[in-house]
């Protein structure tokens, strides 16, 4: 958020740097800018704030809302040169019934009264725009306050630092990239799914994620689901997040687990739209393969014979069978 020279980067000039692969904790410093210039600038928006206080005859404790503008000292002195022109004028009056002043001097006090009360009025609008300039200052000085503390940029979540765009001594302006930080815990995964099966998939639904190398997939629900098909390849933009009781493999640190699980890792998952669901399947060892038809030995009545089978979905251990066998029939 601020602007500044970067004075070091992490919790330390030497310590605990900052760059490539740093696993920072959410509130750790990622840099620190030099501050020298920010605390003088506080320092004279105090000094501004005390000032118009002054003015207006308020301490530093003193709290303002409830402030009345006739109590401030300059408009204390307007009134009271009001008051005793008025008085004069009063006594003026009294003298020119008796004769004993003349008609010009009664106008003369008169006029000074005109010029007393204009005076307070003034003085009554100074007032309300000393307290306005007072509201001012405070914003000016919170302003300061929040870019010195702004010059502490820290990570605003945990995660890795992918990379690192500058050095110490650098003067960034803001909105200047200092680091890219990955969040990597909880990760997610996002898939395309394919028109013809996007209209099976639901929110909530368990997904198997399986990572080349990995012994064993990670579990995950759907938690996104994009609201539209994309033109391009005609497929469905969907995101599985962690579920709360997975463990992915590695050891978990504080930006997430090391260190098999990485930001832009390859995948294939299966989405388990019906778990209920039953199939007819035979071991991958049972099926043959020739001149490009796939046929079991399937015996019946003491023999065996061969039997062309329609293949479906297949793992290591089992292929699916949509056609060819029923349910109880015995295989070699």
């Amino acid at each position: 958020k601020g602007a500044g020279r970067i004075k070091s980067l992490g919790s330390g000039a030497d310590q605990n740097p900052v760059d490539l692969g740093s696993e920072v904790r959410e509130g750790d410093v990622l840099a620190r800018l030099e501050t020298e210039e920010l605390k003088l600038r506080v320092e004279q928006a105090e000094s501004q704030l005390e000032q118009v206080r002054a003015v207006l005859g308020l301490d530093k404790s003193a709290d303002e809302s409830n402030y009345d503008p006739s109590k401030a000292p300059s408009v204390v002195q307007e009134k009271a040169l009001w008051d005793a022109a008025r008085d004069n004028w009063d006594r003026a009056k009294a003298l020119e019934r008796e004769t004993a002043i003349t008609a010009e001097e009664v106008q003369q006090r008169k006029s000074l009264v005109d010029v007393a009360a204009a005076r307070y009025e003034s003085a009554l609008y100074g007032v309300a725009e000393s307290i306005a300039l007072l509201g001012a200052r405070r914003a000016e000085l919170g302003l300061a306050r929040q870019a010195l503390k702004d010059a502490e940029i820290r990570a605003p979540f945990a995660g890795v630092v992918e990379q690192r765009y500058v050095v110490p001594g650098a003067y960034v302006q803001v909105g200047d990239p200092v680091v890219a930080l990955v969040k990597v815990n909880p990760w997610r995964f996002r898939a395309s799914v394919p028109e013809r099966e996007a209209a099976a998939v639901r929110l909530g639904q368990r997904v198997s994620i399986h990572i080349e190398g990995e012994p064993r997939p990670l579990e995950a629900v759907i938690a996104r689901i994009s609201p539209s098909v994309e033109a391009s390849n005609r497929s469905l933009t969907v995101e599985a997040a962690e579920q709360a009781a997975s463990e992915p493999p590695g050891q978990a640190g504080p930006g997430g687990p090391e260190p098999q699980l990485r930001r832009g890792l390859f995948a294939e998952a299966d989405i388990h739209v019906d778990p209920d669901a039953r199939t007819l399947a035979v071991p991958r060892a049972a099926l043959r393969e020739f001149a490009g038809v796939e046929k079991v030995w399937r015996v019946s009545g003491g023999e065996a014979a061969e039997q062309p089978v329609e293949m479906g979905r297949q793992n290591d251990e089992f292929v699916e069978i949509l056609g060819g066998l029923s349910d109880g029939d015995v295989v070699v």
